[in-house]
């Protein structure tokens, strides 16, 4: 989730400085391209008084080369005194590369690494065990990863035949049926703490299906079963990552959906969603937003829209500088509108979602899904967080 890192950032003292690379493959030495995006951006940030070794530790992490292919965006956060705090792959490239210091760290890519993420687990099985991965796209982004051993001594099929071999056979199957519930139980105690969005069984056909049917219904519902994978290889599994991002994608289609959707069925009964700056602007100040949700142009008009005035807190924000001055505010800037909104939807723990245009019916390219309405009491508590799509038990 995008608040699990980002969030903490809002509290430390600046000034931030953010990066935001352009990573992808042009067609010449990958190295050498890198090098030239990066070459006008560290001249920027030299004009800006970065200090000298803050941008050693930057040449450092760029000179870094990105194997993988899917990537093709990188976003560093760094400030003056700690150095750089974030280094994050993204697999959208941004519309240009850029830099930015300034009180708060560059907001919108860690918003489009949020929209394109998927808290995912990876289980890839065999007849002894399991060894988990946690991702949140790609191989580019390993959150942990455990291993699970079970019963290794009769998980052999036996072949000599005979009234032996029945029993033997028995055997292996219990010990295949009980290393699956292991695996299971596992899975089911991860799916009930972490609430991750899918879980991948691989590996072994004959395990696959075991754990599987294993699985509570909680953690069943997640499943997503991809072939391909094999347990300890060393090797690239290229095939399975392909399949593996292939779903993780159709999942993001899918999500993106059911967010259109809730908003559309909200603006169309007139509550549990608004559109239009003004409105977005507002429910973020009171902390109403569940689902931010913006067009995907704001990523390259973003410092080149409308300002808003901005406070020290999240919540501090509105279209004019008399309302925070009425609510004692006592530092106010301008502020880029979309930069605040997101401030305050990291703030409050909403999600960020990105529509193309014309997919949505979005005024100013803005809108929100709400936790709950102005005419309605607010609830004691928010249940939702961030990727679990707080909208769909925000109503307590």
């Amino acid at each position: 989730m995008l608040v699990d890192w980002i969030r903490p950032l809002l509290g430390r003292p600046g000034p931030f400085t953010s990066v935001h690379l352009d990573v992808s493959r042009a067609g010449g030495r990958h190295e050498r391209e890198i090098a030239e995006r990066w070459r006008p951006l560290r001249r920027i940030l030299e004009l800006s008084d970065t200090p000298a070794e803050l941008l050693g530790m930057l040449d450092d992490a760029v000179a870094i080369p990105i194997r993988d292919d899917s990537i093709g965006g990188r976003l560093l956060v760094a400030t003056d005194v700690d150095g750089i705090l974030v280094d994050r792959p993204l697999v959208t490239s941004p519309p240009s590369s850029r830099v930015a210091r300034g009180a708060t760290p560059d907001l919108l890519p860690a918003a489009v690494y949020s929209d394109e993420a998927v808290d995912h687990v990876v289980v890839t099985v065999d007849r002894a065990g399991a060894d988990l991965v946690r991702r949140g796209w790609g191989s580019s982004d390993v959150a942990w990863q455990a291993c699970i051993d079970g019963e290794r001594a009769d998980i052999t099929q036996p072949g000599h035949g005979g009234i032996s071999e029945s029993r033997a056979v028995r055997r292996t199957q219990d010990a295949w049926s009980r290393n699956a519930h292991s695996v299971a139980s596992v899975v089911d105690r991860l799916v009930a703490t972490d609430g991750p969005e899918i879980i991948v069984l691989t590996g072994d056909t004959r395990a696959v299906g075991l754990v599987g049917r294993a699985l509570g219904s909680r953690a069943r519902a997640l499943v997503v079963e991809i072939p391909g994978g094999s347990r300890g290889a060393t090797g690239a599994q290229d095939i399975f990552e392909a399949r593996l991002r292939g779903s993780l994608e159709s999942h993001r289609v899918r999500r993106r959906a059911a967010v259109v959707a809730r908003l559309t069925e909200g603006l169309a009964l007139g509550r549990g969603a608004l559109t239009g700056l003004d409105a977005v602007v507002r429910a973020s100040r009171e902390g109403r937003v569940a689902e931010l949700v913006l067009e995907t142009t704001v990523q390259r008009t973003v410092g080149e829209g409308p300002l808003v005035w901005a406070g020290d807190d999240w919540a501090a924000l509105s279209l004019t500088p008399d309302v925070l001055v009425a609510q004692g505010e006592p530092h106010l800037r301008e502020m880029d509108a979309v930069i605040a909104v997101l401030r305050a939807a990291i703030g409050q723990d909403a999600g960020v979602s990105f529509v193309e245009p014309g997919t949505a019916p979005l005024v100013d390219g803005i809108g929100a899904i709400l936790r709950w309405d102005v005419a309605e009491p607010q609830p004691r508590a928010s249940t939702g967080r961030g990727r679990g799509r707080p909208w769909a038990t925000a109503y307590v």
